[in-house]
């Protein structure tokens, strides 16, 4: 009986019974059966813990204290976002951005420092117009679902105080804005967004001389019924998925728009860092990921200024 050859568990003789160096039994069959079975059971998965990184290991994470934390670039490799409008709330369609009654700015400086000045040639800057330009959301476009994506607006131009002049995405002098340093580091920076009326010049710049700023006769309605959205990229760790343990989403903040007041959001946000090992075929292997998470929006009310109105604010760092 072929069986009997698996047998393992059988004292072996001296002398040959029936072809075999032991006498075998349908009990020692059975059980030298189930060993090769448990054997095979093991070494199937500790092929896939080795292999394929199975055995998941247990999380441990902590806060500490880190002075000079960053750089986060706000692009589409980092903190990517987009603003849009929704001009009526009762009416969910109308959400494309209005550029020829709104501009929206972008600054690596206190908003007091423009608002006192209003000379945008005095600062670095960002002018946003529509987000039309694929190149934007390259390697994060699987993230965005939001059908109003191409009616709002994104990061077009970047104002070089050391050059005077304006540069496309595409120049090789264009650069993107960022954060570093920490809140509390006291040559950190952060990046601050503004929304404010129609100005020609800023206009122009985004869609060449081809609109000009409108008196609409709708927006004091946009006050009453309108909503500022501000759209962006964070972070959350998956505590389930070693093998990809940060997972990006889209985030929103919503403000009222109001002629009386306007909203200034500041955006508080945790560096991450991970350290995952990985078990290799000849090495263990150590990879680090840097992300980020947003912590806390602290809005404040300010009283709106007729001379220098400014309708919206967002300030991240």
């Amino acid at each position: 009986m072929f069986l009997k050859h698996l047998d393992i568990l059988s004292s072996r003789i001296t002398l040959y019974n029936k072809g075999l160096l032991y006498h075998s039994s349908f009990i020692s069959v059975l059980l030298s059966m189930i060993a090769f079975f448990i054997i095979i059971i093991v070494f199937i998965g500790q092929t896939a813990i080795f292999f394929l990184h199975t055995d998941r290991p247990k999380l441990t994470h902590y806060n500490k204290f880190d002075e000079e934390s960053g750089p986060i670039t706000i692009n589409s490799d980092s903190l990517f976002h987009f603003i849009s409008i929704n001009k009526d709330i009762n009416n969910q369609n109308d959400q494309e951005f209005d550029f020829e009654n709104f501009r929206i700015i972008g600054f690596e400086t206190y908003l007091e420092d423009y608002i006192n000045d209003k000379n945008l040639s005095k600062f670095d800057h960002w002018l946003y117009g529509p987000c039309n330009n694929e190149s934007v959301t390259e390697g994060i476009s699987y993230l965005i679902t939001q059908e109003y994506f191409n009616k709002s607006a994104c990061i077009r131009k970047y104002y070089s105080l050391k050059e005077k002049k304006y540069f496309d995405k595409e120049h090789p002098n264009f650069r993107w804005p960022k954060i570093e340093q920490g809140n509390i580091h006291f040559i950190k920076k952060f990046y601050s967004i503004i929304i404010e009326r129609c100005e020609e010049d800023s206009l122009n710049q985004i869609f060449n001389n081809s609109k000009k700023c409108k008196n609409d006769s709708n927006f004091k309605n946009i006050f009453e019924y309108g909503s500022i959205y501000f759209n962006f990229i964070d972070n959350y760790v998956q505590n389930d998925n070693h093998s990809i343990p940060i997972n990006k989403y889209f985030n929103r903040i919503e403000n009222k728009l109001s002629k009386n007041n306007y909203c200034i959001n500041h955006l508080y946000f945790n560096p991450i860092s991970i350290l995952t090992n990985y078990y290799g075929i000849y090495k263990n292997t150590n990879a680090t990921e840097y992300s980020y998470t947003l912590e806390r929006n602290d809005i404040y009310i300010n009283q709106q200024n007729k001379n220098k109105e400014i309708l919206w604010d967002i300030t991240y760092g």
